[in-house]
């Protein structure tokens, strides 16, 4: 078996269930800046997977408003990193899998 120094791999729908930390993130930020929150639907339609930028973009265009993104985007990563820290949603066999290599 060949040795690797190092493995890059995305974690995002693989090792992490993460459509839903970006959801609720996306809403605390929002919440933050006193703007209407989107429904989790509407999420799974018309948000999930898209960068940070296209969601700003298309919430803007949604509701006709103008946002900081760097502002928001700063919050949205601060709520990212704290449900991560305090939720457990790794995918347990994958996990082990990859302990394996």
């Amino acid at each position: 078996m060949k040795n690797f120094n190092l493995f890059i791999f995305d974690l995002d729908g693989t090792l992490v269930d993460s459509a839903d930390h970006h959801f609720n993130a996306f809403n605390m930020a929002l919440n933050d800046m006193n703007y209407p929150e989107i429904l989790y639907d509407d999420h799974l339609l018309n948000y999930n997977a898209l960068t940070s930028k296209q969601k700003i973009t298309k919430y803007q265009e949604t509701y006709n408003i103008l946002i900081n993104f760097d502002e928001f985007n700063s919050l949205k990563q601060k709520h990212t990193i704290y449900i991560i820290k305090n939720k457990d949603y790794y995918n347990s066999d994958i996990y082990n899998s990859l302990k394996l290599l």
